[in-house]
């Protein structure tokens, strides 16, 4: 397993450890923003990020809100779901 975890931190540096870089490309920020938290731990413990630590909290916060929008659409869907079911009149969550 330590294996394994050390290939992922590897991987993580490689891909992410521009910090600002990933601000920056917003490609890899959104790629950021799509790991798991297990991940974003795994990265945030690597000592060989190259970034202030303003920007992993701006990095970090990226990634926190991604998950809220995340889940935010997900709930609107099944609302919009559950409205289309049981309404003939149309319905838009953002007006």
């Amino acid at each position: 397993m330590a294996q394994v975890k050390e290939a992922c931190r590897k991987w993580l540096l490689k891909t992410y450890g521009d910090v600002h870089g990933t601000i920056t490309d917003p490609e890899t920020r959104q790629a950021f923003c799509g790991l798991h938290l297990s991940a974003v731990k795994l990265w945030m413990e690597a000592d060989e990020l190259a970034a202030t630590e303003n920007d992993v909290a701006v990095l970090v916060t990226f990634w926190h809100a991604g998950k809220q929008v995340n889940t935010l659409v997900i709930v609107l869907s099944k609302e919009r779901a559950s409205v289309s079911a049981t309404s003939t009149t149309g319905w838009c969550p953002v007006s």
